[in-house]
């Protein structure tokens, strides 16, 4: 039977984790007040985009008796602690020690509750590095494609082919980090970090490259069921990358692809589905969480 949510209030908190590596990142937990606690949600973010962003859907889900949890990637937004240039980590290392931290915070103040990772983007990518995925019980996919630039078509293909060949690689030498700021694309990202992923970027494989992570080794562990969301205007994760994407993981559930104009919105892209006008989606998975728990 789908679950008739009782709204409640809300409080947060902020959590400050020490990864396996001893970075720090920063992260905040939302939590309903007066009600008993449902399940634990925790939110990977976007490349370059600050858990901030996430703050409404967070707050939609926590007024709906879940915990809630939003974090920084190192390096972005809060979890920047330190000079962007003094960054020297792999790409690989915000699911193999920032989400890996972030499940075992949430294991530990919430060991009974259920665990349900809603990814954006690379957090989907991210994800399968950690070595404690085996511990989420239902994942939700959003946007979550291979980044490879022959996955798009026609002009797209040739501009990605640019971009991840010529111009991050020349900004990044040059500056010593990538601009994202200044171009609009979120927030800056280190060099280090923005060379791998073009890297990635321009093989056929992405990251399951034979010279890539070895920790890609981990999307094995994750047993739950995955429900992968594309939406039909989303440029940056268009259908085909996403459904090389579905194919890593071992359980998907469905792929459901999402037509904006069919529910009711003129348009989502990239980052629409994370927006409050984006509420009635919020509703629809909602049951889909609640099915999963019957």
């Amino acid at each position: 039977m789908e679950h008739d949510a009782v709204l409640t209030q809300t409080q947060t908190q902020t959590l400050r984790l020490v990864t396996g590596d001893g970075e720090s990142i920063v992260a905040l937990e939302y939590l309903p007040t007066y009600t008993p606690l449902r399940d634990v949600i925790f939110i990977n973010p976007a490349m370059g985009v600050r858990q901030s962003f996430y703050k409404d859907i967070a707050l939609f889900f926590a007024a709906r008796g879940y915990a809630v949890v939003t974090y920084d990637y190192r390096g972005v937004g809060q979890s920047l602690l330190k000079p962007i240039r003094s960054y020297r980590d792999r790409t690989a290392v915000w699911g193999e020690q920032d989400i890996t931290a972030v499940i075992e915070c949430i294991k530990a103040r919430h060991p009974e509750a259920r665990l349900i990772a809603l990814s954006h983007s690379i957090g989907g990518q991210m994800l399968g590095l950690s070595r404690r995925v085996n511990e989420v019980d239902f994942a939700v996919n959003v946007a979550v494609q291979s980044g490879y630039f022959g996955l798009w078509s026609g002009w797209a293909k040739i501009k990605l082919w640019m971009l991840w060949s010529v111009f991050v690689p020349t900004l990044s030498h040059a500056l010593g980090y990538y601009p994202a700021k200044r171009l609009g694309m979120g927030e800056n990202i280190s060099q280090s970090m923005m060379l791998e992923w073009a890297k990635w970027c321009r093989q056929k494989d992405y990251m399951f490259d034979k010279k890539g992570p070895r920790s890609v080794a981990n999307f094995r562990k994750l047993r739950a069921p995955v429900y992968s969301i594309s939406i039909t205007d989303d440029a940056i994760a268009p259908r085909k990358s996403v459904e090389y994407m579905n194919e890593k993981y071992p359980n998907l559930l469905r792929h459901e692809v999402l037509e904006p104009r069919s529910h009711g919105m003129k348009s989502l892209g990239h980052f629409g589905y994370f927006r409050k006008g984006a509420q009635p989606l919020w509703l629809e998975l909602e049951r889909e969480i609640a099915r999963r728990a019957a």
